[in-house]
């Protein structure tokens, strides 16, 4: 009968395991330990269907979001993104710039709430420092992640100091920067004022993109056909039991 008591999950006594033979013994310890694999995933994975938050990305790419029609987009007059992307629409309109200028909502000013902006569903296309730092700023007040940022960048800002030509003061700065780059120090200015966008920065393992989705039931297929093998090996094994049982009675 331990074909049903593995079933029901109750513990063989010493003397069920001296009636079967080395067979049956690896059999069964083979049989538990599949089990405790298979139950331990699955409950994982149901707790992380039904603990974790689910985020929603609509898009992490220009490409994404020149694609959808669901949320407009904007840029901040006179930055070097305005610039850089006017400049991409005169020289090629087709491209992926291009196309987000074209399709803009409109230009707004450098002073306008872009936070305000952002909670009313528009895409704002700004320099990544200044957004991540609104960011921080809006989280000291609100104590919530209301704003997100892309992960992929499009393009490069580089900050420098201009000189007039053949300026004194061209080496001695050069090298006092330099030394700033590669001690870590402009890094860290720069990211003073970013402190509580940390957690807002973090990924979550759970977006829900095209390639990223939470799990259906049709995932969980593989494991229950495991069990559902599993139940019928045992309830086969079972009724062996006991035809055996009932022949050796009936021959005796």
């Amino acid at each position: 009968m331990w074909g049903l008591m593995i079933l029901l999950g109750q513990a063989l006594s010493g003397r069920d395991l001296r009636k079967t033979g080395a067979g049956g013994r690896v059999f069964i310890t083979l049989w538990l330990l599949v089990a405790f694999i298979l139950g331990t995933i699955y409950r994982v994975n149901l707790t992380a269907m039904l603990v974790v938050p689910k985020v929603r990305i609509p898009f992490d790419t220009l490409e994404e979001l020149v694609n959808q029609r669901k949320t407009p987009w904007v840029f901040s007059r006179g930055s070097v993104v305005h610039s850089t992307f006017e400049a991409a629409y005169k020289e090629r309109p087709n491209s992926t710039m291009g196309r987000l200028w074209a399709g803009k909502l409109e230009l707004i000013s450098t002073l306008s709430p872009l936070t305000e902006i952002a909670l009313k569903g528009i895409a704002g296309i700004y320099v990544r420092h200044s957004t991540v730092h609104r960011m921080s700023l809006d989280f000291s007040q609100t104590g919530r992640c209301r704003l997100a940022v892309t992960r992929s960048r499009f393009m490069p800002v580089v900050y420098s100091i201009t000189y007039p030509k053949k300026s004194t003061l061209k080496p001695l700065i050069d090298n006092i920067l330099t030394s700033l780059v590669e001690f870590g120090i402009v890094d860290k200015f720069m990211h003073i004022g970013h402190e509580n966008a940390t957690q807002c920065l973090i990924t979550s393992a759970t977006e829900q993109r095209n390639s990223l989705r939470e799990l259906a039931i049709g995932d969980f297929l593989g494991i229950f056909s495991l069990y559902a093998t599993g139940m019928c090996i045992g309830t086969g094994m079972f009724f062996l039991e006991l035809v055996y049982y009932h022949t050796t009675r009936t021959t005796g």
